[in-house]
């Protein structure tokens, strides 16, 4: 089944959970009742493309989420706690006019490494104008919109690879091991239709649940730790598995104005495990938890009985 079109208004973002959405909320209507949820609390501590928050707010649970990167947090404040800001077409015109405070940064040191000098040109005026722009969120939804234009012109969305984009730009089209359909398709995006059709899938994802949620921007232990709700969902990076700071490196320097990439989450890491339980230990207080985890360096046995350490747990295989 396609995920809803408020789901759709997320980015085609690495490790999104949209393909398995039932599955998540079977487990958690089976920890709190579906009659229960618009009274309930829903806390997100790894908010990531934020497919489970905004479905969570479309399912009438009050939301709290959290996540470091600035480019979970824009998505946050796009369409979870948004309920009534939406892009008008002028909004999106004005993507396409040039701004005076145009750094052309993405140009100078992202292309061709990253991106085809005409969409990195193009990129960098259009994020001038978003920047520039005085509401906040609609400052987000625009930022969101050109996060879907920068993944939909990465191949596969990844920037921990960067060999293709300077093998389009320097013309060695032969060298390219994507399918033809994939290189006519990165190749014949004209920057002016980069965002084409973007402003309606995201304000699509706009949408009023009659709760006041929230994003946070905190260390996802610190924020467990404090946050009232009756169901925890967590989505931690998987042990082993490719970290998402390499994946979006690119992307999180963009957004944050970086000059080097973001430091690997420690849930990539050899003591992944360790910070698991510290996680679980500060959530105590939340009665229920609904926990996604994978990447082959864990079996199930292992993880079911790490979370047994806690509380009684059952393991469904997706």
């Amino acid at each position: 089944m396609a995920p809803p079109l408020c789901v759709r208004a997320c980015p085609a973002y690495f490790g999104a959970k949209a393909s398995v959405l039932g599955d998540i909320f079977a487990a958690v209507d089976q920890v709190l009742p579906r009659g229960a949820w618009s009274r309930a609390t829903f806390v997100d501590c790894f908010l990531g493309g934020g497919s489970v928050s905004v479905m969570a707010k479309r399912l009438g649970f009050r939301v709290l989420c959290n996540d470091l990167a600035e480019r979970s947090v824009l998505i946050g404040n796009a369409l979870v706690a948004n309920d009534r800001v939406r892009l008008a077409d002028v909004d999106e015109q004005r993507l396409h006019v040039a701004h005076h405070c145009n750094d052309h940064r993405i140009e100078a040191s992202f292309a061709p490494k990253y991106f085809l000098p005409q969409h990195a040109r193009w990129l960098d005026n259009a994020f001038a104008v978003a920047r520039a722009t005085p509401c906040p969120t609609k400052r987000a939804l625009l930022h969101l919109v050109l996060m879907h234009a920068i993944l939909a012109v990465r191949p596969f969305g990844d920037f921990s690879r960067s060999e293709v984009t300077e093998k389009f730009a320097a013309g060695d089209f032969d060298g390219v091991s994507l399918t033809i359909r994939g290189v006519r398709r990165i190749l014949a995006t004209m920057p002016s239709k980069l965002v084409a059709g973007l402003r309606e899938r995201v304000n699509a994802g706009v949408f009023s649940s009659g709760h006041r949620h929230e994003v946070h921007r905190r260390d996802a232990l610190d924020f467990v730790a404090a946050a009232e709700g009756d169901v925890l969902y967590a989505d931690p990076p998987y042990v082993g598995s490719n970290s998402y700071e390499a994946t979006y490196r690119g992307l999180d320097m963009i957004l944050e104005g970086r000059d080097e990439p973001r430091e690997t989450s420690g849930f990539n890491s050899r003591g992944a495990l360790q910070l698991l339980d510290d996680l679980l230990d500060r959530a105590a207080h939340i009665p229920a938890w609904v926990l996604s985890f994978g990447g082959g360096k864990v079996t199930h046995d292992e993880l079911l009985a790490r979370v047994q350490r806690h509380r009684p747990a059952r393991l469904a295989r997706i």
